[in-house]
């Protein structure tokens, strides 16, 4: 009984709010609010016969943002390596291409070896996420 009675107090107070001349929407497609989220897919570390300088790191970044994505750091192996401003990204779901050089030689990095690649999210409002995945070196 208690749950129909809060049911119908739910319905009231959405009535009320319709009645009112609110509105209520909502997409499972965009971010709910003060909720972003991040995970890495497809990452790599090139480490001899890379499009770039090596070691190069690729890989996406598929974000759910709810305020503007502002910089991402990439940690290795609890190595701060490099840090790009990305202030170009908004609010919602997108992936973001990521590249970069490991530009802290105090690590190196040896091909068949496992690496930690962390990005840490830094966004508008200074808030922050990372997320991680293992990635063994190699050349391209």
């Amino acid at each position: 009984m208690a749950r129909q009675r809060t049911i119908v107090i739910g319905s009231l107070v959405l009535l009320a709010l319709l009645v009112a001349g609110g509105y209520i929407a909502y997409s499972d497609s965009l971010p709910r609010p003060g909720k972003n989220s991040m995970s890495l897919t497809g990452f790599s570390i090139c480490i001899s016969n890379c499009v770039k300088e090596s070691p190069y790191v690729t890989g996406s970044v598929v974000v759910k943002a709810t305020t503007p994505l502002v910089t991402l750091r990439l940690v290795i192996n609890g190595t701060d390596e490099f840090q790009s401003n990305s202030a170009r990204y908004g609010v919602g779901n997108y992936t973001v291409p990521f590249f970069a050089n490991a530009e802290n030689q105090s690590l190196p990095i040896i091909a068949g070896a496992p690496y930690l690649v962390t990005l840490v999210a830094i966004f508008q409002d200074n808030s922050t996420l990372s997320a991680s995945t293992v990635v063994v070196a190699g050349s391209h």
